[in-house]
């Protein structure tokens, strides 16, 4: 950090003009600045001189580049509200165990309220800024009472150049880049029990140093107070939990999270075009987020949830849609773009295939307005009468939730696994004990950013019923994606599928229906986040290739730290081919045909990952029929093989060898010439709703195998506004040769 880069705030109110008015502040009647002015000047970037404390903390609340507030101490006149509790200080344990603590006088003293009502401000407002005092006076106990007020430094007067050379120091703990998730709301508010009128120092201690106790000051629990649930010093403590809670969530997201925020922007409305193209991209199973922009990611996320805030039972009708959509700005930029995989793309996909599903289930419309949902006509599903179970158990306020988890389930994540962050002993797996990390993480990142925007007073606000279920079923439900407990979820959906069938949902408990709906959310997002194995093949292979590009940088990670590298991250061992169909075999098909025992309406999903299969089956075999007529290596070829290897990307080198999957790009040629071969069928498939309905997939396999690689419905309005599509900033050209197995 830079202190150019840094700026100061000093409060420095001088000694008042003589013969002044008694009704005119005194600090309007002098402009003088401090000596050691000019030595800020020449150390940081901006040094902003205020004589009116208001003043000075307006302008460190506005001001945006790393900042320290100095509060110079040496004013004859303070101006003190005797209506404030803040003016009111009682020391702490331990400077009252001090044995040269002289705190009596400090118990009024206006310098000692004026830094405790600074801190209390700043940390109201979330904002990290050191505060540091200076005085002449060197006085051991006043020294002690200013860092116990809140204080982080004490400087004494003069200020000398050598000193000020290191003040920028005091920001490592408050840097600006903790502050990229704050809102500009306060904190949550301490339970009720937690007054604001107790005036004991919020650093008070439940127990006392060895030392002097004269008297002058007396600890909080000395050896014969009996300890009370209502104790005073209880309420402080844990007052001073919840207004400090914010910077350790803070600091993980500093630490974890996109560095690069963009600023939020109130929502901006798009052309009739553009967004009857997007109603109709995200309204369709072939869904490609490959195509968009993040600018149209974030429009794409805001009208799937806008499906659901136009319902009239969703009890949070006061969110409105530019507090939806800062929300939405702020969330992708949580997420590291440098991902292949785990990115803001992979989040808006998990998205919309939640979506997919929930419209499939009947419990949302597809904002697509001339969507027809062939599920609803297929005799094999069940009737709209049965249908009704799921729409009990799903309404407005629980597809909010889990439409939210979705979108923020892998928030800021950094790129690895939770078995690396368990082997380096990282600090999030000591914080979660090893559990489900990254989940567990992704879940506090989520709530933090929504705190900022307000979203943590849905209902009636934390405590409230509908908060609290709105939570429980974020947070199992991002939980329920830790692929270390995926058996343990598919057995748990069988047997709810058993139950289920016997059972008439709207005469469940409401306890049993919580549970009963908790785990549909669990297998709702648990499918779409694996749902790439689903997806038109030509979907799937992109989502392979990008997954197996983040693993091996996992594994190349690993071997440069000097740790085992499981084969799955390994580019040396790891095929693409084998890797999907090992994980479609043992892994995805079961859930997802547990998942449509439950759901019928998802047996779609099925038909794919089992068509998927074969399409990977016999890649493989063309694969080893070609490398057997491949003729044995010379030396010459050996040689301009590894002159080649040196100018290619480091993807290549270290393969065990190089896959059949072709380049995305040149699959998409491919297709599109193979569809104007076949444009009758090509043009039956545009006649029909978008894909994913049964009558659409049966039709589907009928088409010539390139043909169905990649079919899209396109309207005449959405063909101009597909024309004028932004270039991607998703795409991922570099060829990936393998594959992990595990998602």
């Amino acid at each position: 950090m830079d202190p150019l880069h840094c700026s100061v705030v000093v409060c420095y109110q001088p000694a008042p003009t003589p013969y002044i008015l008694d009704t005119i502040a005194p600090y309007e009647y002098n402009d003088q600045q401090p000596s050691y002015t000019p030595l800020l000047q020449s150390v940081f970037g901006k040094v902003f001189i205020h004589s009116n404390p208001t003043d000075a903390l307006e302008q460190v609340k506005q001001h945006e580049s790393p900042t320290i507030l100095l509060l110079d101490l040496d004013a004859t006149t303070i101006i003190n509200d005797d209506n404030d509790d803040d003016t009111v200080y009682t020391p702490s344990c331990s400077s009252s165990c001090s044995t040269a603590s002289s705190s009596s006088a400090a118990v009024n003293d206006t310098r000692i309220a004026w830094i405790r009502k600074s801190s209390r401000e700043l940390d109201q407002h979330s904002i990290d800024v050191p505060i540091i005092a200076c005085s002449t006076n060197d006085d051991t106990a006043f020294m002690l009472d200013c860092i116990h007020a809140g204080a982080v430094d004490y400087l004494l007067k003069p200020l000398h150049m050598d000193v000020i050379k290191t003040m920028f120091l005091k920001l490592h703990r408050s840097r600006h880049d903790s502050k990229m998730h704050q809102g500009t709301t306060t904190t949550a508010p301490a339970p009720p029990f937690l007054s604001n009128k107790t005036t004991t120092s919020p650093t008070t201690t439940t127990g006392c140093q060895d030392g002097n106790n004269d008297g002058t000051s007396t600890c909080l629990y000395p050896d014969n107070h009996p300890l009370d649930i209502n104790d005073d010093g209880l309420q402080v403590r844990i007052k001073e939990i919840f207004n400090k809670d914010d910077r350790f969530t803070q600091s993980l997201m500093a630490i974890y999270a996109n560095q690069r925020v963009p600023r939020t922007r109130h929502h901006r409305g798009l052309s009739s075009e553009r967004a009857s193209l997007l109603r109709h991209k995200v309204s369709s199973w072939d869904f490609n987020p490959f195509e968009f922009g993040r600018d149209d990611l974030i429009h794409c996320s805001y009208l799937i949830f806008e499906q659901v805030l136009v319902s009239p039972e969703l009890p949070y009708s006061s969110i409105t849609n530019d507090q939806l959509y800062d929300f939405i700005v702020d969330l992708s930029g949580a997420y590291h773009n440098g991902n292949p995989y785990h990115n803001f793309a992979h989040a808006v996909d998990v998205l919309q295939c939640v979506y997919y599903f929930l419209c499939s289930l009947g419990v949302v419309s597809f904002a697509n307005s001339s969507h027809v949902n062939m599920m609803e006509q297929d005799p094999l599903l069940p009737s709209p009468q049965q249908r009704t179970r799921m729409q009990h158990l799903l309404q407005p306020k629980h597809v909010f939730a889990l439409l939210t988890a979705a979108l923020g389930h892998d928030a800021a994540h950094p790129g690895v696994n939770n078995v690396f962050l368990v082997n380096t002993s990282s600090p999030l797996a000591l914080l979660f004990n090893d559990r489900s990390v990254l989940e567990s993480f992704h879940s506090m990142a989520l709530f933090q950013i929504m705190k900022k925007h307000g979203f943590d007073r849905l209902g009636d606000g934390p405590g409230s019923t509908d908060y609290q279920e709105f939570r429980k079923i974020v947070v199992s439900s991002i939980l329920a994606t830790d692929m270390s407990l995926h058996g343990d979820y598919v057995e748990k959906i069988k047997t709810q599928a058993s139950r289920l069938a016997n059972v008439n949902v709207h005469t469940m408990d409401p306890a049993t229906l919580e549970n009963e709906r908790l785990l549909i959310c669990s297998a709702l997002i648990k499918c779409a986040d694996i749902s790439n194995v689903t997806r038109p093949f030509l979907r799937a292979v992109k989502w392979a290739e990008l997954l197996v590009q983040e693993c091996v940088q996992q594994g190349d990670l690993e071997r440069a730290m000097g740790m085992p590298s499981v084969p799955m991250n390994d580019r040396d061992k790891v095929i693409l081919e084998d890797s999907q169909i090992g994980f479609i075999k043992f892994v995805a098909l079961e859930l997802f045909d547990s998942v449509r025992q439950v759901m019928p309406e998802m047996s779609f999903t099925v038909e794919y990952i089992r068509e998927n299969l074969k399409r990977w089956e016999h890649r493989k075999q063309c694969t080893a029929e070609e490398q057997q007529r491949q003729p044995p290596p010379t030396s010459t070829t050996t040689t301009t093989t590894s002159s080649m290897m040196t100018k290619t990307d480091h993807v290549m080198v270290g393969c065990k060898r190089r896959s059949s999957s072709l380049d995305y790009k040149a699959v998409e040629v491919l297709r599109k010439r193979l569809s104007l071969e076949n444009g009758r069928h090509v043009d039956t498939v545009r006649r029909r709703g978008s894909a994913g309905s049964v009558t659409d997939r049966r039709f589907y396999k009928l088409q010539p195998a390139y043909a169905r690689l990649d079919h899209e419905v396109t309207t005449p309005e959405t063909a101009a506004a597909a024309a004028s599509s932004p270039s991607s900033e998703w795409s991922h050209d570099d060829p990936v040769h393998c594959q992990c197995a595990i998602q």
